[in-house]
């Protein structure tokens, strides 16, 4: 196979690597790393390390090690051998061969190089060519080398591409991590395992790549305890079922032991530009407010009082008194942290006070500026408020971050604030010009105003949405991914940053496929999102990739076109069409089949979510509805809940839709918060799993749970079920999934 390079500007095709290399027939040139089940190579780590200040690059090539070796196990059942190059003798490199002139190992075959060193400088494989997070790999007639950018500027950086580079090997061989825990991660079986002749270099083009992790939040603790269940199990079984709870480096004794590798690592997430903002002015009032009242924002009340407001004050931001204590408070904490790059200038959100209704920062407003819809609390602190539309505050906001810039700049010139297009602040700036110090951070979900801040001066921007929250509170299938792929599309064309995301909560099921794209498109954004899903429904569930594709987009165009009532209902049928299809062609590949139940679960919870919702809608209306279909809907839904929660954590965060239903009080037209299913019925049915994925209509939903009349179904036994994994187990217990296609 001919060198592939990847430079930094052309990496539109990365993705359709694996599919090329994984396809290919093996041939006499192919480096063979397992034999018929047997070792064929060792993994060979740096030697020559000093704990005392190369700690951090110690600890990811061991974890790099670990990964790789766990991840050929798991395909193969043999377990490659990892030493330290100190401890193979005398290694040397001739004419592109690693010869072993006084081995201490029996005849290892080929050599994997985990790790930049002297011998794969000899083979000619150097990291001075690498950008952060950047990696090569790169194959010879007996030795494969892995390495990366070295710099580790942080714990939760990507370990400066070498892990990147072991997972771009292992995709290479065909896996893939479609969503945490043992049905998402795609290991094919192979007794033999060999490489064509392979060099790929990569540069992702940002540096930093956040996708904020809150997949066990507080708040669903709060809704698994109201389903009276146990919230503090529940998040155990939450990392139990995503196999790793190690998502960073920052527990380095974890990891010297440890070959976890997370979802969020395995895509690449991870990288430090140094740029992240943040609001930065919680606990204003009790630093300031005493003796600096006038520093704060004027409320309805005619004060300037934000007691009450929970650490979310609002400033005065035309008071240049104000400006000169931020500042001199920026140009002190600089002192103390010479190496940070950047400090965050972003107001507070959320709160119980009023932006600033003064004479003085109204004038700072653009008269042509876009209407904003603005909350006015009557007196800060309390929720009694009421909405004004009034001119965006962008030029306002604006104004006050260049001041704050100006007098930084005199003694810190080189320093970057950072900023953000947020709330009442998102559009761009209609009279305003930014300051060339200032770095902005990007909220909306949409890029419609990004070009009118780059014409405003604004040349340091990243992406930092909430796109990911969409979804959340219910828990239902929604597709929105393609506009993401779109938008990191057009932001790494215009100059993008770095990306940070908030946030992944759970409802993989789902919403995974929103995570799984965005984390794609992180780690390389000019993938379209025709390449990703195809990637993901090839790798994930072939040969039933075609009706797996259509689901995504058929639940996209769902998405769009916003059906409700027995339109939503009828679209969802659409959609069980194609997993049916799905499971046909998949019949005979116990882990495909898996799968595919794992997203029928997300497509059962939402036909019943979907009903309700449409009674509920009849019965606000005044209009007649079925009163006992209700109750017995309300009844399954409450017990799907439970039985996600205890068995099936990952698929729907019950907690999470629980606690925004406020206890179903949302649903209370239809008496959903007087409802409950008896005690007997929900013991009965907490005795064992009930809902698999396999159930394809609402009566099948009824049956397993006991909600149609009859006597409560045992529970199926494994033995008997044939969509379970046919397991077999390595030596060291890993499951082995049957071949993939």
């Amino acid at each position: 196979m001919a060198d592939l390079h990847f430079p930094m500007v052309r990496q539109v095709i990365c993705v359709l690597i694996a599919i090329c290399l994984t396809d290919l027939s093996s041939s006499a040139d192919d480096l063979i790393l397992v034999r018929d089940g047997r070792p064929a190579a060792v993994i060979v780590i740096p030697g020559n390390r000093h704990w005392d200040t190369q700690s951090w690059q110690i600890m990811t090539e061991q974890h790099a090690s670990r990964c790789l070796q766990a991840n050929l196990l798991q395909m193969s059942g043999a377990r490659l051998p990892i030493y330290a190059d100190t401890q193979l003798g005398d290694l040397k490199v001739v004419d592109g061969l690693v010869i072993a002139e006084s081995s201490r190992v029996d005849s290892p075959g080929a050599f994997i190089f985990v790790g930049e060193s002297d011998l794969t400088r000899a083979l000619g494989v150097v990291t001075s060519d690498l950008q952060m997070g950047g990696l090569h790999l790169r194959s010879f007639p007996n030795a494969l080398v892995l390495v990366g950018h070295p710099e580790l500027s942080h714990p939760m950086s990507d370990g400066g591409g070498l892990r990147a580079a072991v997972v771009q090997l292992l995709e290479l061989l065909g896996c893939r991590y479609l969503w945490p825990g043992e049905v998402g991660k795609v290991v094919p079986t192979r007794r033999t395992i060999t490489l064509p002749t392979t060099a790929v270099t990569y540069n992702p083009p940002l540096n930093q790549r956040s996708i904020r992790w809150a997949a066990v939040h507080p708040r669903s603790v709060e809704g698994v305890n109201a389903l009276g269940l146990d919230g503090e199990r529940w998040k155990q079984d939450i990392a139990n079922a995503m196999l790793s709870r190690a998502h960073t480096l920052v527990e380095p004794a974890r990891y010297q032991s440890s070959a976890d590798i997370s979802w969020l690592i395995w895509h690449g997430v991870g990288g430090d530009a140094g740029i992240f903002g943040g609001h930065s002015f919680s606990n204003a009032w009790e630093k300031w407010g005493e003796e600096h009242p006038d520093w704060f924002a004027l409320q309805a009340d005619g004060t300037r009082d934000q007691t009450g407001t929970g650490s979310r004050e609002r400033l005065c931001v035309s008071n240049t008194g104000l400006i000169d204590a931020i500042a001199a408070d920026v140009i002190r904490q600089a002192a103390e942290k010479p190496e940070q790059k950047a400090f965050s200038l972003c107001t507070n959100d959320g709160g119980y006070s009023s932006f600033c209704l003064c004479e003085d920062c109204a004038k700072l407003d653009a008269p042509d500026a876009p209407m904003v819809r603005l909350l006015i609390f009557k007196k800060a602190g309390r929720g009694e408020r009421y909405a004004k539309e009034h001119v965006a505050l962008t030029d306002r906001y604006v104004w006050f971050w260049n001041q704050i810039a100006q007098r930084v700049a005199r003694q810190r010139p080189g320093l970057l604030l950072v900023i953000e297009a947020y709330s009442a602040f998102s559009t761009g700036p209609r009279r305003e010009r930014l300051h060339p110090n200032l770095v902005l951070r990007y909220v909306p979900n949409d890029i419609d105003e990004w070009e009118i801040w780059r014409n405003a001066g604004a040349k340091r921007m990243y992406w930092r949405p909430n796109i990911l929250h969409l979804g959340k509170k219910q828990g239902k299938l929604l597709v929105y991914a393609r506009s993401m792929t779109e938008s990191m599309n057009q932001l790494v064309v215009d100059g993008m940053l770095a990306v940070d995301v908030d946030s992944i909560t759970g409802s993989w099921s789902t919403l995974g496929i929103n995570y799984y794209v965005m984390a794609r498109s992180t780690w390389n954004p000019r993938l379209t999102y025709e390449q990703i899903l195809s990637d993901f429904a090839h790798h994930g569930f072939s040969p039933a990739a075609e009706p797996i594709r259509q689901y995504f987009v058929r639940a996209e165009a769902h998405f769009h076109n916003r059906p409700s009532g027995e339109a939503a209902i009828n679209a969802i049928a659409a959609l069980r069409g194609f997993l049916s299809e799905a499971d046909r062609l998949a019949n005979g590949y116990p882990a495909i089949l898996k799968r595919i139940a794992f997203l029928r679960l997300g497509l059962n919870y939402t036909d019943v979510r979907t009903r309700i919702e449409y009674l509920v809608s009849q019965a606000e209306a005044g209009e007649v509805y079925d009163n006992q279909q209700a109750g017995r809907l309300l009844d399954l839904h409450y017990l799907m809940l439970r039985d996600f929660a205890l068995y099936h954590p990952i698929a729907i965060d019950a907690g999470m839709v629980t606690r925004y239903s406020v206890n179903f009080r949302a649903w209370r037209a239809i008496g959903a918060d007087r409802r409950r299913p008896s005690e007997q019925l929900m013991q009965r049915a907490a005795a064992a799993p009930r809902q698999t994925g396999r159930e394809n209509s609402i009566d099948e939903l009824m049956t397993v749970f006991g909600l149609d009349g009859s006597e409560l179904p045992v529970p199926r036994q494994r033995a008997n079920d044939p969509t379970e994994f046919i397991m077999e187990a390595d030596e060291r217990g890993n499951v082995l999934e049957l071949p993939t296609p």
